[in-house]
């Protein structure tokens, strides 16, 4: 048998049995963190999981935190949420970029603070809101008010705006973003369009 064509071979079958082993490993490792998150999901109170469940999705959570009887969660798309010993949510920051959902903010606001953010068109920019002590702390992007802080009853304490230049930024950028967005979703489509004609060609 000619030895030169042996070793190189031997050699790419090594070479294939090492990706194969960088591949399990690979798989190996996601399915544990899999395990992991999933742990960590069910060590949660009920509540927790409720609320995570009906805002966010059940397969939303990529990492969990606990500390003294508190948790932090985040998730997948960047949102971060801190619960208190009762399980009820105090905190919520959006991802970056993005707003929380009225339908969150409906849940834990109080009937005043639901009115005055409504009364002035702030319901789809809402970034982050802090309950601690009796206060109620909102952040808002691309709006004209930086911060709107609450009491306990939803009786507006203080108002921070926003710099005029602060806000013209944001919004250039979420203009970009949407134009990207829509240039990758026709791009999408397009491809898929050639595809239907290249099987219409087959056929």
């Amino acid at each position: 048998m000619n030895r030169k064509f042996l070793i190189p071979v031997a050699s790419f079958v090594l070479m294939l049995c090492s990706g194969g082993f960088t591949a399990n490993a690979a798989a190996t490792a996601d399915k544990d963190d899999y395990k992991v998150v999933r742990a960590d999901r069910d060590r949660l109170p009920a509540n927790v999981r409720t609320f995570i469940n009906h805002h966010f999705g059940p397969n939303s959570i990529v990492e969990v935190e606990r500390e003294d009887g508190k948790f932090e969660v985040e998730l997948r798309d960047g949102t971060e949420l801190k619960f208190g010993r009762n399980g009820r949510c105090c905190e919520i920051e959006a991802g970056r970029n993005k707003v929380i959902s009225w339908r969150t903010v409906n849940q834990l606001l109080p009937g005043k603070a639901r009115t005055a953010i409504a009364k002035r068109n702030l319901r789809n920019n809402v970034k982050s809101i802090s309950i601690e002590d009796g206060e109620i702390e909102i952040e808002f992007r691309g709006s004209k008010f930086e911060e709107i802080k609450f009491d306990r009853n939803g009786n507006i304490l203080d108002k921070d705006r926003r710099d005029r230049e602060d806000r013209k930024e944001w919004k250039e950028s979420r203009k970009h973003r949407d134009r990207d967005n829509w240039k990758n979703n026709r791009n999408y489509r397009e491809r898929d369009d050639d595809d239907d004609d290249d099987d219409r060609d087959d056929d």
